[in-house]
């Protein structure tokens, strides 16, 4: 019984005193017995020493062998690979010397409270004089632990408990200069050490000072013979690295009466996966509903507290179990709507080269050169660039082709717009210039319609580089229109410019209306005027259903819906303009002839 912790511990345990006190000591212990050696160590209570626990002991353990390898590694170290200021190592006697009053410091942890002022007062003599406030320091430290013990006498179920902070002093005095260099030096060591323990676990401290986070899970249970004890049930591991473990055996938990399932303590039954909880005002938190997730969220589990969001490129199934990847959504050459489209566009663009090569070979025929041959070539060549332009909007848009559709698209219908400009115009000044008093004799000629289809083309070609070097159109992902779909797109750069380049388009097509329109009158042999009004008629129908038709729709059908207005209104214009010549020309070739026209007018007058 000369050990003093054995005797700290048994005055502890049985709550007697050991003999050869003071006489005030026998005065105040009149009423605690005597330790007599013989007492029986299986009578101690549990909340005093529980033998199914023994985390204390073992974070004591590991506390000693964390202060050995800190102290060996303060050994071994050698200058210049030391880990302090300028590679150095900590002084080999001033850490001797420094050592000696920790020992002594902990070996005042197991005094009794009456016996640690004196001790602390001798103890502070020896101290050099840059060490007086470390014993203060301790001592503080000292009477919280004690203060801790009794407060905390119960069993704790920390695998790692704190023991007495003599041991794990806070690492925060490393910047203390108050202290020991030596003790500055060993702190150092302390924090850095890393070790395997006996039970295989590495032990390490983190940079607060603090070791890893391992806890035991208890569970209170009352065996057949009424004795209570704590049963282990689980275990939480937590390495200092970001790794947790969390393992709970179920089937070792005991609940009132012997039961081994879990008691249910709500009212409402549990919510299945693809729903979540919802608190209903004025109820208990135990009282819930089960709510469907919104749309676009998700729940996979039983009894989910909220709905998970699906990413944006991704759906909520129908039953809100598992998110489903969009599928990506563009015009292509391999869909049916696609192949309908490509195919029309290439068809009329064929029709438009087989009426070129006739006109071609009927060149010198009179309704060939009644209708201004020359323009009557440059609209079909127009019209079939236009039939082809069409093929530019179908595929996955890339940043070429969203570039230069709406460009392309922009210049041939305003090249072709012109032409019917310039061949309307011509057909009201050959008319008025008949007149031999009129002024507009010196405007017939070929150079008035070239001047006019120049200028009006040229217009068009300044708005629209300006739009392909200013705000240009990209290719974009729009993943918010559809549920279940992500539509790749052309993004216009510049919702303006593409207004400018339509509403300039809408301006030559109606002043060419007008123009058509005031000389549908003329004589028969001139006539053109009317199937060109009849173009325009259609050409402006279809372009004004195309813009509200064109807003409505989203995703590849928007496309469509602009590459159907191209077609349709190039269709017509070709169909108004040229079918009723090639009809002449290939069926009817007796009426292609200069009396005829000239009869005919005859008729008219």
């Amino acid at each position: 019984m000369d050990d003093i912790f054995i005797k700290a511990f048994w005055e502890e345990a049985f709550g007697c005193k050991w003999g050869n006190l003071t006489n005030k000591e026998n005065i105040e212990s009149t009423e605690i017995p005597q330790c007599t050696g013989k007492e029986n160590v299986q009578t101690i209570a549990t909340n005093v020493y529980d033998l199914n626990n023994f985390g204390l002991a073992y974070s004591t353990y590991n506390s000693v062998y964390a202060v050995a390898y800190a102290l060996n590694n303060m050994h071994l170290c050698r200058s210049p690979e030391g880990p302090l200021l300028n590679r150095s190592c900590a002084d080999a006697l001033e850490l001797k010397q420094w050592l000696h009053s920790v020992k002594e410091l902990i070996a005042l942890s197991f005094l009794r409270e009456d016996e640690v002022i004196p001790a602390f007062r001798e103890l502070s003599k020896t101290f050099p004089a840059d060490g007086k406030e470390l014993i203060t320091y301790f001592y503080d430290i000292y009477m919280l632990g004690r203060l801790r013990k009794k407060i905390t006498r119960t069993t704790t179920h920390l695998r790692f408990p704190p023991v007495y902070p003599i041991l794990f002093w806070n690492v925060s005095c490393l910047n203390d200069v108050s202290l020991p260099r030596a003790q500055n030096y060993f702190l150092h060591y302390l924090k850095h050490v890393s070790f395997i323990t006996s039970e295989g676990e590495e032990l390490s401290f983190d940079q607060y000072g603090d070791p890893p986070a391992r806890y035991d899970i208890m569970n209170w249970q009352i065996s057949s013979d009424d004795n209570s004890k704590f049963v282990r049930v689980g275990t939480f591991d937590d390495d200092n690295h970001g790794r947790q473990q969390l393992v709970i055996n179920n089937n070792a938990i005991q609940w009132n009466e012997a039961i081994r399932q879990t008691p249910v303590s709500v009212c409402t039954k549990s919510c299945f996966p693809g729903f979540w909880k919802a608190v209903q005002k004025g109820e208990p938190v135990c009282c819930f509903k089960c709510v469907p997730c919104s749309k676009g969220e998700i729940s996979n589990i039983t009894d989910a507290t909220e709905c998970i969001k699906c990413p944006e490129d991704q759906w909520a199934s129908n039953n809100h179990l598992h998110c489903i990847a969009k599928g990506i959504e563009f015009l292509s050459f391999e869909e049916p709507l696609g192949i309908t489209l490509s195919t029309i566009s290439i068809s009329f663009g064929f029709i438009t080269v087989v009426i070129f090569c006739i006109f071609i070979k009927n060149r010198d025929t009179p309704i060939v050169k009644a209708n201004n041959c020359e323009m009557s070539f440059l609209l079909l060549l127009a019209l079939m660039l236009c039939f082809l332009c069409s093929l530019v909007f179908i595929g996955k848009p890339l940043r070429f082709n969203c570039m230069f559709r709406q460009p392309a698209f922009g210049i041939t219908f305003s090249l072709c717009v012109s032409v019917i400009l310039a061949k309307t115009t011509t057909v009201v000044i050959a008319f008025s210039a008949s007149k031999p008093s009129s002024k507009l004799q010196k405007w017939v000629g070929y150079k008035t319609p070239v001047f006019i289809v120049i200028v009006c083309t040229i217009v068009q070609v300044l708005i629209c580089t300006c739009w392909a070097s200013l705000c240009p159109s990209f290719p974009q992902m729009d993943m918010a229109s559809q549920e279940t779909n992500i539509i790749n797109e052309c993004n216009e750069g510049s919702i303006i410019a593409f207004c400018i380049v339509l509403g300039y388009l809408g301006i030559l097509a109606t002043v060419s209306f007008i123009v058509a329109f005031f000389a549908r009158k003329l004589p028969d042999s001139f006539n053109e005027a009317k199937f060109i009004t009849f173009s325009m008629l259609v050409f402006c129908s279809v372009w004004l259903s195309f813009i509200p038709a064109y807003l409505s729709t989203k995703g590849k059908y928007t496309v469509a819906v602009e590459i159907f207005a191209i077609v349709a209104s190039s269709m017509g214009l070709l169909g108004c303009i040229f079918f009723p010549k090639c009809y002449v020309i290939v069926l009817k070739p007796e009426l292609n002839t200069r009396e005829y026209l000239i009869g005919k007018r005859a008729v008219t007058h």
